[in-house]
Order: C-alpha cells, then sequence, then structure tokens
C-alpha cells in the first residue's frame, strides 16, 4: 500500500500518481466508461492505468473542478467507483498558499 503524501510532497501530480497506481485494470475501465462522451475512443485507449487516466483529464482541461488545493472530483471519481479505501492517500485538507 503507498503511503499517503505528506505534507511537505502534495501536488496534484502526487494524488494522481499514489491514487492512480492503486487503481485495478477495471477501476480504469469503469472511469474510462464514466468519460467516454468527451473523449474518443481512439484517446481513450490510450489510457491504460489510473495514472495516465488522471493525467490524460488534466492534459485535455476536463478537470475544470479540480485545483491544486482541492482534491474533491478525485474523491468523488473513488467513491463512483467504490474505492473509499483510497480516500486516506488523497490529501484531504485544503491548502492556502503552502503546502499541507
Amino acid at each position: 500500500m503507498a503511503n499517503p503524501i505528506s505534507d511537505n510532497d502534495w501536488d496534484l501530480n502526487s494524488v494522481f500518481r499514489v491514487v492512480g497506481d492503486q487503481l485495478s485494470a477495471g477501476d480504469v475501465a469503469k472511469l474510462k466508461l464514466m468519460y467516454e462522451s468527451l473523449f474518443t475512443s481512439e484517446f481513450l485507449a490510450q489510457i491504460n492505468d489510473g495514472y495516465s487516466f488522471f493525467l490524460a483529464l488534466e492534459k485535455a482541461d476536463k478537470l475544470d473542478s479540480i485545483s491544486r488545493s482541492d482534491t474533491r472530483l478525485v474523491r468523488e471519481l473513488l467513491r463512483v467507483i467504490d474505492r473509499r479505501d483510497l480516500y486516506p492517500q488523497v490529501c484531504s485538507r485544503r491548502r492556502t498558499g503552502t503546502a499541507v
């Protein structure tokens, strides 16, 4: 099990890595299904793991509701795919300009 993101090492990419690396192929398939109307099938075919899924969302500017200080969308996606066990891996505290 990956360690939660430490207060000093928090950044969005770290959240994506820690959480995404723990998603199963089935979890990723569920996430891709949720976003199939936003991406082409060719684009989705390139996504093979949770980390690349989150990066793809970020790069495609589909994460309007996520920011460096707010990981609610990540937690919501985890809830939808029934992976609440990963909540502790996501930094739940909001940042106020410094690392949390």
